[in-house]
């Protein structure tokens, strides 16, 4: 399966440290919409790491009779208020920080249409959005490799294992390491050292429920779809 996702770097954006922030974005793209506008229809939205379906797990989404949280509400919750000029702000380490997302993406239509669907839903917030587009060797040298983006719009082969050790573990933050996001959660560490060992397929189903559910309560990536 190969998973589209945009990674939240961080380390680049003191708003995207905020996790209020990374949840009120999350919670504004549409995936269904997106999916049948930009693909066809010939795609499934996830919301994890690992596809509905792969490694016989549950799907990460639970469905609820309550309304879903207004990303508006999100980020009121966490601080950010609008100022004169209608932009989110929030004091952060003393400085006033404005909302603002750079969007970097390879420049191929597939990811030229989805960055652009991504980048309007995050306006209709009231959020800056700028997209940058690249050739993909560019891509990769330029903003891959030594982790110079805020925000990646980007695809990951997870393989026939579904090995997301290269892909989450800490020690993979760096290039050559494929941790684009620079993820770092010492329990997720600890369940893929757990995964690369372990043999028993009942005990591998458990350790990749246990892991999604922590990356996905962390939310370093917007889950967005596998293409069908």
């Amino acid at each position: 399966p190969r998973t589209f996702a945009v990674y939240y770097n961080q380390n680049k954006s003191s708003a995207l440290r905020d996790p209020f922030v990374r949840r009120a974005l999350n919670a504004t793209v549409n995936k269904d919409e997106l999916v049948s506008n930009v693909l066809n229809g010939y795609g499934i939205p996830i919301d994890s790491p690992i596809p509905n379906g792969f490694l016989q797990l549950e799907s990460a989404s639970t469905s609820s009779t309550t309304e879903p949280t207004r990303p508006e509400s999100i980020l009121v919750e966490g601080g950010w208020q609008k100022n004169s000029d209608g932009k989110w702000e929030k004091e952060i380490d003393k400085e006033i920080v404005i909302l603002n997302v750079t969007l970097s993406t390879s420049n191929t239509p597939l990811f030229e249409q989805t960055a652009s669907f991504i980048a309007e839903s995050w306006r209709t917030l009231g959020i800056d959005v700028q997209v940058e587009q690249f050739e993909q060797a560019d891509l990769v040298q330029g903003l891959i490799r030594p982790r110079d983006f805020q925000a990646l719009l980007f695809g990951a082969d997870l393989g026939r294992t579904v090995d997301l050790y290269p892909f989450w573990h800490s020690s993979q933050k760096n290039d050559p390491g494929l941790n684009i996001a620079q993820y770092t959660n010492i329990s997720a560490d600890s369940l893929l050292d757990t995964l690369k060992v372990t043999t028993s397929e009942e005990e591998k189903q458990k350790l990749a429920s246990e892991l999604t559910a922590i990356i996905t309560e962390d939310q370093p990536a917007l889950f967005l779809f596998v293409p069908s």
